[in-house]
């Protein structure tokens, strides 16, 4: 189990920074497939590796879903038609 050291910075003067912390426990496993490397992070940090994961997980189901729908194996110009004739038909039955 790691615990997460969060910080975000807000309100900083050349002076002085405001930082507020926040705690989160998270398993090795999700550690390991989030990238985590290091046990305190900037907040815009983490937005950035979730959202990285997030986008992977994205990607990997569109392809799952082009392969269960035969369109991974369909080229470009295919792939265009198909979108302009959902597009024609959504114009016409509107």
């Amino acid at each position: 189990m790691h615990i997460l050291k969060l910080f975000h910075t807000f309100g900083a003067t050349k002076r002085k920074k405001k930082m507020k912390t926040i705690n989160v426990q998270i398993s090795d496993t999700e550690y390991d497939a989030f990238g985590f490397s290091k046990d305190k992070l900037s907040f815009s940090e983490v937005v950035d590796l979730v959202e990285r994961r997030i986008s992977l997980q994205a990607l990997k189901r569109s392809v799952k879903l082009s392969e269960q729908y035969h369109l991974a194996s369909m080229t470009m110009d295919e792939i265009s038609e198909e979108v302009c004739a959902v597009r024609t038909k959504k114009t016409y039955l509107s």
